[in-house]
């Protein structure tokens, strides 16, 4: 949201000098970790470069979020998401705001389970993030070549014996007072 201001509100992408643009990592922080030097200069460059105050109302509702997984109560929870999603769906909000109340609405229930089951989907992602490794490292292993089956060459090889055809290195053979040329076996 904080892109797209920008860009209407001046037409080109963020500038060194743009209010929004440098705000951008102020506004990635949660309010608790701001000391009053930090809030006073993020609400100042909000006043100068977000005059439909868009990204401020962004702001809060990221820090409402924030405020909704740290509650520890389920039921206070699902309430604070409720009231989220239905300040979220209003008409006077920006589009990105109301998406998000469409999005809280389809996921409510999942998203309310977070506080039901304080599970955490570590061994899952650690799983995954395993076999993705795996893949690609199989990727980067050249293929080898299959073998061929057993069977046939050694069907080849009874075949040769019962002929009598010596399978070895190649020898001269010359018949004893002979004038013919010699003979290849194999």
């Amino acid at each position: 949201m904080r892109r797209r201001v920008q860009n209407e509100q001046t037409g080109h992408r963020g500038r060194r000098d743009d209010p929004l643009y440098r705000a951008r990592r102020v506004l990635l922080r949660g309010e608790e970790t701001l000391d009053a030097g930090a809030a006073e200069r993020l609400w100042s460059l909000l006043e100068l470069g977000d005059p439909g105050a868009e990204v401020a109302i962004a702001y809060r509702i990221k820090e409402r979020i924030r405020d909704f997984y740290r509650t520890r109560d389920p039921n206070e929870a699902r309430e604070m998401l409720r009231e989220l999603e239905e300040y979220c769906r209003r008409r006077a909000m920006p589009p990105e705001i109301q998406k998000l109340g469409r999005t809280i609405r389809a996921w409510f229930d999942k998203i309310a389970n977070f506080h039901l089951a304080r599970v955490s989907n570590g061994p899952t992602e650690a799983l995954n993030n395993l076999i993705k490794r795996i893949k690609t490292d199989r990727l980067r292993v050249p293929q080898l070549r299959e073998l061929p089956h057993p069977s046939p060459a050694l069907r080849r090889t009874a075949q040769l014996a019962r002929a009598g055809i010596d399978r070895g290195s190649v020898r001269l053979q010359t018949p004893p007072d002979s004038e013919e040329p010699p003979k290849v076996a194999l």
